[in-house]
């Protein structure tokens, strides 16, 4: 008689015998050891959950921003959890909640932060396209869905939108003639139309 209500060895045994039976049913997607779970939870490879992180495994707010060099703003839900997700193959953490605010775009783009590349990006601050703009190293040419800026001129395209301003840096790859890649400055603009 079990007077104390303890699980018995059998029902043990059952137990990890349900939970190995329900480890095999998912599948496993993180093979890099991060924190947090390492199955999916729903989804697939291409857009999968893989749940919830505490900030104690991961980040907290304040630890990403000296991590990136952002100080600007102030610093709030600091001990937010992660979403741990899948997205096109690739494991990702998005904090739950804001861990900033009173901050401007510039200030995150100028820590590397906006593109989710690490790096500045393709365009200035204030620059109109954001990760939309593309080069095609075939033909040196700067693009958008919406506007072509140099490159193929077939009559009818649009060359009316503006990358920078004056004293933007901007930061050019892909070119096929690598004396344009790297760091420029606009000096000078001119308002022309081409066709």
């Amino acid at each position: 008689m079990n007077n104390l209500n303890i699980p018995s060895e059998e029902t043990h045994l059952r137990i990890a015998d349900a939970l190995e039976r329900i480890s095999k049913t998912r599948e496993k997607v993180d093979m890099l050891d991060l924190p947090g779970n390492k199955t999916l939870l729903a989804g697939d490879r291409s857009a999968g959950f893989l749940g919830f992180v505490p900030a104690s495994e991961v980040f907290t707010g304040t630890q990403l921003a000296t991590e990136i060099g952002l100080s600007a703003g102030n610093a709030f839900n600091t001990e937010t959890p992660w979403i741990k997700y899948i997205w096109k193959g690739k494991i990702c953490f998005t904090p739950l909640k804001p861990i900033r605010y009173n901050l401007s775009w510039d200030s995150i783009y100028n820590a590397g932060a906006v593109y989710g590349t690490g790096d500045y990006g393709l365009l200035p601050p204030m620059g109109r396209m954001g990760p939309d703009i593309s080069i095609d190293g075939s033909d040196n040419s700067i693009n958008s869905p919406t506007a072509n800026f140099l490159g193929d001129k077939t009559e009818g395209m649009q060359y009316a939108d503006t990358v920078g301003a004056v004293g933007d840096t901007l930061v050019l790859a892909g070119w096929s003639n690598s004396a344009n890649n790297g760091e420029f400055e606009i000096t000078s603009r001119q308002d022309y139309f081409c066709i």
